[in-house]
Formats: structure tokens, sequence, C-alpha cells
């Protein structure tokens, strides 16, 4: 049970990395609105999908871990997004 549970919070850490990094570059451009709209957003994606897995499914350990793999991901594609946009370039701070 361990080792799974292991290599699953590994990878997830990994994501969370990336993720981080991207989301510290969003939150430094100035533009908190969107630094909060996309931490809610995935925060609420996050809970639903912990909820679902473990009440819901009855999903094992294991499962309920790859809930970091969501939140890293997409933590890192909504950060991701906003830079490759370019629209905070036009903010004004």
């Amino acid at each position: 049970m361990g080792i799974p549970v292991f290599h699953v919070v590994s990878l997830g850490a990994l994501l969370l990395s990336v993720g981080f990094i991207l989301f510290s570059a969003v939150s430094g451009t100035g533009k908190t609105n969107i630094s909060l709209a996309i931490e809610l957003t995935v925060l609420v994606v996050y809970l639903i999908y912990t909820y679902l897995i473990v009440e819901q499914w009855h999903g094992t350990v294991v499962l309920a871990w790859t809930a970091e793999w969501v939140y890293g991901s997409l933590l890192s594609l909504f950060s991701f997004i906003y830079l490759k946009s370019n629209r905070w370039k036009k903010a004004l701070v």
C-alpha cells in the first residue's frame, strides 16, 4: 500500500512544483484578480474531484492522492495559458 502512494505523491509533487512556479509568475504580473480566478477555479475542481473519488465512488487512498495531479495540472495549465496570452503585458501596476 505504501509504495503506490509514494509513486502517486511523487508525481504530484513534480506537477505541483511546475504549477507553483507558473502561478507565481502570474501573481508577479500584478493581476491579482486573475490569480484569484485561477486559484478559485482550480480549487473548486480539486474539491469536486476529491469528493467524488472519496465519498461517491469510495476510492482507495492511492486514488484519492491523484487529486494532487488534478490540482498541479490545472494550476499549471491555467497559469501557462494566461502567460502565453500576453494579456499580462497590458497590465498597469
